[in-house]
């Protein structure tokens, strides 16, 4: 089980960046605790995307967030997003709006990726050469929780 803070704590680092107007994409969005979190702060245009049929509710949308993803975002959010993490750096990236992703473990999907799966510092540089071979800057952020609590945000 993870830190009961982490989505307030990423809310709160997200809400001193961007604009409260924003289209967000909240990629892996689970049960929506972020997209409540951002809602809280005053943020209102969030859409927010998971696979997993069961999490679906309200705003949410039945499928997976990829790096083709046609939908235009002003910024993209990803809290331990799995699968989705490269998807939402490459899609920042590709239409140069500002990315936060707090990665929580190694599931390369969008990129091929040749290192140790279990490689955790390895991935983050792996992450972090996605955004700044393209002419992205990336700044490292840690969240005051216990966990995975690193924040790449690509600006």
């Amino acid at each position: 089980m993870g830190d009961s803070r982490r989505f307030d704590l990423f809310a709160k680092f997200v809400s001193n960046k961007i604009p409260k107007h924003f289209k967000i994409a909240d990629v892996s969005a689970g049960k929506g605790y972020l997209q409540s979190a951002l809602r809280e702060l005053g943020f209102t245009n969030i859409v927010s995307f998971d696979k997993r049929k069961k999490h679906v509710k309200g705003t949410r949308q039945y499928k997976w967030f990829n790096c083709n993803t046609e939908e235009k975002f002003d910024s993209v959010i990803a809290m331990h997003p799995d699968e989705g993490t490269d998807h939402s750096i490459v899609y920042a990236v590709k239409h140069r709006v500002p990315a936060f992703v707090c990665p929580c473990c190694v599931k390369p999907d969008a990129v091929v990726y040749w290192q140790s799966s279990c490689d955790y510092h390895a991935w983050l540089k792996h992450l972090e050469k996605l955004a700044t071979k393209f002419g992205r800057e990336v700044t490292w952020h840690k969240l005051g929780m216990s966990g995975k609590n690193d924040v790449m945000w690509i600006h």
